[in-house]
């Protein structure tokens, strides 16, 4: 089996986010060999040295040889555009699907949560079809997540004003719909205006290991704009509450929240220096894994240990993965935490020091080789644009993946596992797809599902199960053929859009008005 070795670290000293052991790599998939030496003690104005950023620490360029295994993908439900997908603590066989909605040339479509059950029947639970921002494929209704104990779901959406809106309501497993007059605004977040295409509106929902929720907040720019990101405002951020109300708020500040003595932060705040946290998670140890999305360059994976996740700032918008943006004013922060991985878009885009061809070590921009370079772009197969994760497999069925962390690319559509080995070496490697099994295409989530195993999620409808090869459909039932696509599945796209799988037979209460905060103490993001 072949791995791409990424970094060679000291792993008690990558957690604290310092100096790499030795900085060369084997040559399996970096971009090339850095420096022979590494300075160790010179720190520039933000405490980082030469070998937390790019000259020493080489983004990797993916080798796709000797898989650590292969899988099978069965596509067990479809919807158009399947944001997230959770399982509820009493109904396991069923999945819980959120379909973020999209905007098409006839007008927006879709953006409603589903409910899928063992034998394929779709029950709308939450229509907010009509209801949504859908300017960019990044807005729109992105999550779903059930309290620990299963009797309130919490959603997040994007509304017609581009406002983030996180909303509890009472969960009924015996219901047949939410009842909107059970919402309860926990919070919402104003995008703030922008001249381009409105971005990073995301807003992952997840319960911790401790019970408190998790809740992640992008930046609210695009590409070419980064709006202001200091510590008084919630953007570009992963924020950590207790949604429980407290007085007139209609949630409660954790007392050990990192900055909930500094009446100069936000108090939700619980990580800050995010782009755009599409997905996170918790391992069975209580660490976090982060996949952060990138620029036109650079993607990253962040690994913060239990212990050191309160208070960690990873970086942005001072650092793009290893490298410094060049950014001349940005706001004030503690030494950033740097990526366990950074991977490059294109590997022509980086030199063999590590670095963007077309930007200097002090972040200046070259925009002429910029186009240069970009006009003669790598194959398709070798390119990348957004990191999709994501979680440690803690599973059964394949047990080469057993404590690795499963993540892909939206771009990239292959399936990789990240580690750090005993040595202390970061390692990335493939896992195979089983070519007669459904294909992974625009990956928008990777999600455990109750025992453990995989699901995986496809921005163009698919909804799958990650399961042995001999254990799909096809090669149980007709090992004797070789197709390469399976059967078609139940319920298929044109099932959805022609309105012939199975609705409630009462529409919902319409949203307007039903919802909105209860009391003027309701926190909003100030400046937008």
């Amino acid at each position: 089996m072949r791995t791409t070795r990424v970094l060679v670290v000291a792993l008690a000293v990558l957690l604290t986010g310092a100096a790499l052991s030795a900085c060369s790599s084997d040559g399996d998939g970096a971009t090339g060999d850095g420096p022979p030496e590494c300075p160790t003690e010179e720190v520039d104005q933000w405490g980082l040295r030469p070998q937390d950023k790019s000259q020493c620490r080489l983004p990797v360029v993916f080798n796709d040889e000797d898989p650590l295994t292969e899988v099978a993908l069965r596509r067990d439900a479809v919807l158009m555009t399947p944001a997230s997908l959770t399982f509820h603590p009493d109904d396991p066989g069923a999945m819980y699907i959120v379909d973020q909605g999209i905007m098409t040339k006839d007008g927006p479509v879709g953006g409603a949560w589903y409910r899928v059950a063992p034998d394929g029947t779709y029950q709308l639970l939450f229509d907010l079809r009509g209801k949504l921002a859908l300017n960019h494929f990044e807005q729109g209704f992105f999550d779903a997540e059930f309290n620990p104990a299963g009797d309130k779901v919490y959603l997040s959406w994007t509304d017609p004003t581009s406002t983030t809106r996180i909303v509890e309501f009472e969960f009924d497993l015996n219901g047949d719909w939410l009842r909107a007059d059970t919402g309860r605004v926990i919070l919402t977040l104003p995008q703030p205006p922008t001249e381009e295409t409105p971005i990073h509106n995301g807003g992952q929902l997840e319960f911790g290991p401790d019970g408190y929720l998790y809740i992640g907040v992008g930046d609210g720019g695009s590409e070419g704009e980064i709006p202001y990101l200091g510590l008084n405002i919630l953007l570009g951020k992963i924020l950590r509450i207790d949604p429980t109300p407290s007085g007139d708020l209609p949630y409660t500040i954790p007392d050990d929240n990192p900055f909930v003595n500094d009446p100069t932060v936000r108090p939700e705040i619980y990580i800050a220096g995010v782009r755009n946290p599409w997905s996170f998670s918790f391992d069975d140890k209580g660490d976090m894994w982060i996949s952060d999305v990138g620029t036109d360059v650079w993607e990253e994976i962040n690994f913060l240990p239990k212990g050191q996740i309160a208070g960690a700032h990873l970086g942005w918008d001072l650092l793009q993965g290893y490298q410094l943006s060049g950014r001349s004013d940005p706001y004030p922060i503690k030494t950033p935490q740097v990526p366990l991985l950074v991977y490059a878009h294109d590997p022509k885009f980086v030199g063999e020091d590590g670095q963007v061809k077309w930007i200097d070590e002090d972040g200046n921009v070259d925009e002429e080789l910029h186009k240069e370079i970009a006009a003669d772009p790598s194959p398709q197969d070798e390119q990348n644009c957004a990191v999709i994760g994501g979680y440690v497999y803690e599973g059964n069925d394949f047990p080469e993946l057993k404590d690795k962390y499963l993540f892909s690319d939206f771009c990239g559509n292959r399936l990789r596992a990240l580690w750090v080995d005993d040595e202390g070496e970061v390692q990335v490697a493939p896992i195979a797809l089983w070519r007669y099994g459904t294909d992974l295409q625009a990956p928008t989530g990777i999600v455990k599902g109750p025992d453990g195993e995989p699901w995986v999620l496809s921005h163009f409808g698919s909804v799958m199960e990650v399961i042995p090869p001999d254990e799909h459909p096809i090669a149980r039932d007709h090992p004797e053929e070789e197709v390469a696509t399976e059967p078609p599945a139940e319920n298929t796209i044109e099932d959805l859009t022609n309105g012939t799988f199975v609705l409630p037979e009462v529409t919902q209460t319409d949203l307007e008005g039903t919802i909105e905060p209860t009391t003027d103490g309701h926190p909003k993001t100030p400046g937008g």
